[in-house]
């Protein structure tokens, strides 16, 4: 199933490597990340943040946990998580980094809980 995701474009890690200091690196990482909690729930939606951030997570100096912030019109998009690692060597900054589905784990069941099961059926959670 790997193969089939490659085949398609779909990755679920990436490494590269970039031609600038770690430090560097890392402010322009902070510079477009609004900081919050690595479990992303917060009391100010996507939509609420200003438009200059493009992910909200955290940025360390040498990892950090990112995800896409969601835009007004985007009901149906979850976007994936992004956990990676910084590291530095000669000059050169190595960006390790692995993506992740994300859903909220109480969702998953929902329609199978639900008092109509004549209306909503999921055969999944069953």
């Amino acid at each position: 199933m790997d193969s089939f995701y490659k085949i398609i474009g779909l990755y679920d890690h990436l490494s590269f490597n970039i031609k600038m200091e770690k430090s560097d690196f890392s402010e322009s990482l902070k510079k477009i990340t609004y900081k919050t909690n690595t479990a992303f729930i917060t009391l100010i939606p996507d939509y609420g943040i200003p438009t200059r951030f493009e992910y909200r997570g955290t940025v360390n100096k040498s990892d950090f946990i990112l995800k896409r912030r969601s835009h007004f019109f985007d009901y149906n998009i979850f976007h994936c998580i992004i956990k990676g690692n910084i590291s530095e060597k000669d000059n050169t900054t190595y960006i390790q980094m692995e993506f992740y589905s994300f859903h909220f784990p109480f969702c998953d069941c929902h329609l199978s809980t639900s008092p109509f099961p004549n209306y909503f059926y999921s055969r999944d959670c069953k």
